[in-house]
């Protein structure tokens, strides 16, 4: 059994999380990227 931890936080802050390597997962980081994209 995995123990996954969620923690919620304003979508301003990810790119921050992204460059400091606290979200590091690719699939995470393509998903917030299309994200980004898809909002513009």
């Amino acid at each position: 059994m995995e123990d996954i931890e969620v923690l919620e936080v304003d979508l301003d802050k990810i790119p921050n999380l992204i460059t400091s390597g606290e979200i590091d997962h690719s699939l995470v980081i393509s998903a917030f990227y299309l994200l980004d994209q898809f909002e513009k």
